[in-house]
């Protein structure tokens, strides 16, 4: 009989340590402060800005992407952040897309990701997505967009 109770206890121990590694697992999103551009910030083809953004996880981080599309079917993405600190051409305009991606050295919590981007000189005027994304170790995924928009020079803001 005492060796059923030893049995019986044993298989409670294992159960309870396998139950207490699953509470080790990392389901928690890594976070994304977009420090520049500003949200709905103007931009002219040619001009280049300075994407800054500061990705943080609590466990470890382990690669980034950005990605900047027309929005010229007015789709919106479903999980917007907005965050902050703080001549005429004469050829056609084209839509533009850049995507840049890049993995994060290990162990790091905290990677400031910092890009300078140029808007092509022939980039169709209007409205920008840019998307980040951030992966951290154990596979948990974040995104933050913002949008921009690329005028033509001669466009007026009217305060």
């Amino acid at each position: 009989m005492k060796l059923k109770y030893i049995f019986l206890s044993l298989l409670a121990i294992v159960k309870f340590s396998a139950c207490s590694d699953d509470d080790n697992i990392d389901t928690t999103k890594p976070e994304i402060e977009i420090v520049t551009p500003d949200d709905d910030e103007h931009f002219h083809p040619g001009d280049t800005f300075e994407l800054r953004a500061i990705l943080t996880d609590n466990e470890e981080l382990a690669s980034w992407k950005v990605d900047i599309h027309h929005n010229s079917d007015g789709h919106t993405h479903s999980q917007v952040i907005r965050l902050k600190h703080g001549g005429e051409h004469s050829h056609e305009e084209e839509e533009w897309h850049f995507h840049k991606e890049g993995s994060i050295e290990s162990g790091t919590k905290q990677y400031v990701l910092i890009l300078e981007i140029e808007i092509p000189h022939d980039a169709e005027h209007g409205d920008y997505h840019l998307g980040i994304y951030v992966t951290d170790k154990a596979g948990n995924e974040n995104k933050a967009f913002i949008t921009f928009e690329v005028e033509d020079d001669h466009h007026e803001h009217h305060d």
